[in-house]
């Protein structure tokens, strides 16, 4: 069975029969993801390949930022470097996919209203975080396909760093 054939078949079940079916297999609590996981809104439901990303802790002070130009270059420079997954994903690449986003327990909102559009503008499946999602209001308004452990009007600029892409993460109490 093709990964594209495999795909096509879970999406036939809901996420609650798929469970059962890994209850029923001796997999209880096997790659099930602690209740602090949380959709957004309620009757998200997306399946795919994951695309991960860790996010590490800030280790270096923050600018303190003496007009806004300033500010606006600092925090450029930040996002270019919190934000180098984007472009790992385009269009071509993007069918199937879910972004996994390990930010190591910082509250910071890494994904908002303007990273969803982008992504999902991309094709993505939909993003799960073990972190923070911020304007989540737009973000429904968006419909994006979102699940995360914490909701917040914060920005990931000052809080974690680039990690790495493509490698196991932790999210919510399973390796993905």
């Amino acid at each position: 069975m093709t990964k594209k054939e495999l795909i096509t078949e879970i999406r036939k079940y809901r996420c609650s029969d798929l469970s059962d079916g890994m209850d029923a297999m001796g997999l209880v609590d096997k790659g099930t993801m602690a209740e602090g996981m949380r959709p957004i809104r309620p009757g998200i439901e997306f399946k795919g390949y994951a695309h991960t990303v860790r996010l590490l802790p800030r280790q270096s002070a923050v600018t303190r930022c003496t007009s806004v130009e300033e500010w606006r270059k600092v925090l450029a420079e930040g996002c270019d470097n919190i934000y180098n997954f984007v472009d790992t994903v385009t269009e071509e690449n993007a069918g199937d996919m879910v972004i996994c986003i390990d930010m190591a327990g910082v509250r910071g909102g890494v994904w908002g209203s303007e990273i969803a559009m982008t992504m999902m503008e991309k094709g993505i499946e939909g993003a799960v975080i073990d972190g923070g999602c911020r304007d989540s209001y737009e973000a429904n308004l968006e419909n994006a396909p979102v699940f995360c452990t914490k909701r917040t009007f914060t920005h990931a600029y000052g809080r974690v760093e680039r990690g790495a892409i493509g490698v196991p993460v932790e999210c919510a109490g399973v390796t993905v």
